[in-house]
């Protein structure tokens, strides 16, 4: 079957289906069919949506918990006093973590590869680690943010930008048109239509004012009126219909009128004389006549 869900933008209920996968503690691959996704993808938006929270902060037994060589290290006498054979990992007053020079952060291996969160984990309630969880509504709040603002300001770089700023400066001082400066400086990477609008939203140095010719300008509006004949109904109206009525019907009488037509909007249309008569409507048409001339005579 064909994913409809391929190159699509996650979606809130993709994301509360992600958080409701990490709870029941299903694997990456089932959460990525589930979602009909890659598993990289939902790899990545859980390690970059996800949020820490502060652990069971309460120093019991020391703070050498928070060091990878808790087990194996037996220094002591950091803060300089005397404290025997009292091991500095377990001091309760003074933090080795901050004095030791051989420390090494603890890491949770639930939080350095799938599922990169604590949602399943069994230990959480008692772990004096960083917790991290994963929110649907914060990761879609903020990957829509995110999304917003990658698509605002200049897509240039800040060296990049100086160099327009400061040739564009020039050029204007000197009286030269956008088009002259860009001429003269092939390095400039934008198009003269860009860096018009680059003035017009005040990014660069010059404001519109002082280009010359720039405040002498103004938009036009052409009128868009439309005449009333285009809006009539010109169904089997077309001469293209009547030739084909005369093709399927070669017996039928028909003639031709010259028309008078005034302005479009006008709705009133003379029809002045005859031209192109067919023959067979012209003897019906003098019969016509004839007979209508014998009737007055009579009367």
């Amino acid at each position: 079957m064909k994913n409809d869900k391929l190159n699509k933008h996650l979606t809130q209920e993709d994301r509360t289906n992600i958080l409701e996968g990490l709870i029941k503690g299903l694997k990456l691959k089932d959460i990525a069919k589930s979602n009909r996704k890659d598993p990289t993808t939902i790899s990545k938006e859980i390690k970059l949506r996800r949020y820490s929270k502060p652990g069971n902060q309460y120093n019991r037994g020391g703070y050498g918990y928070l060091c990878a060589n808790l087990e194996t290290c037996e220094i002591n006498n950091l803060c300089g006093s005397s404290c025997g054979n009292y091991r500095c990992k377990r001091c309760k007053s003074i933090n080795c973590t901050l004095k030791c020079d051989n420390f090494v952060q603890k890491e949770c291996k639930s939080i350095t590869r799938f599922p990169f969160t604590c949602h399943s984990c069994s230990k959480k309630t008692t772990c004096r680690l960083d917790h991290y969880y994963y929110d649907p509504k914060l990761a879609d709040s903020e990957y829509r943010e995110k999304l917003k603002t990658s698509r605002e300001g200049i897509n240039l770089t800040e060296n990049e930008f100086r160099i327009i700023d400061e040739a564009i400066k020039d050029g204007v001082e000197r009286g030269l048109s956008i088009y002259v400066i860009l001429k003269e400086h092939p390095e400039i990477v934008c198009s003269e239509r860009t860096v018009y609008r680059y003035i017009e939203k005040r990014y660069l140095s010059i404001k519109s004012i002082d280009l010359r010719r720039k405040v002498t300008y103004k938009k036009r509006y052409k009128s868009k009126v439309k005449s009333e004949a285009n809006k009539k109904d010109r169904v089997n109206r077309l001469h293209s219909d009547f030739v084909k009525l005369m093709i399927d019907e070669p017996n039928i009488l028909y003639w031709q009128l010259d028309l008078v037509e005034g302005l479009k909007t006008d709705k009133h249309y003379i029809n002045t004389n005859f031209g192109d008569v067919d023959t067979r409507i012209t003897t019906q048409i003098e019969a016509s006549i004839n007979t209508l001339k014998t009737t007055n005579n009579k009367a």
